[in-house]
């Protein structure tokens, strides 16, 4: 079982050291396997931005809100 769900509001806290820190994202759904590495990175999660922009998202740099 995923440990979020598709259309839940979590905060992501990007690892990217550009980012503009703690944002609320929608959760668009678990990434395509054939996207990442599950085996060197976990889970990894589609998401949504405020401004409509979508991306993936590390499981741990999701909160639950």
């Amino acid at each position: 079982m995923p440990a979020f769900k598709a259309d839940s509001v979590v905060t992501w806290t990007s690892s990217d050291s550009d980012s503009k820190g703690p944002v609320q994202v929608k959760i668009l759904g678990e990434t395509e396997p054939s996207r990442f590495d599950l085996e060197e990175v976990g889970q990894m999660y589609d998401i949504e931005l405020p401004d409509g922009t979508q991306t993936a998202a590390f499981e741990d740099e999701l909160s639950h809100s």
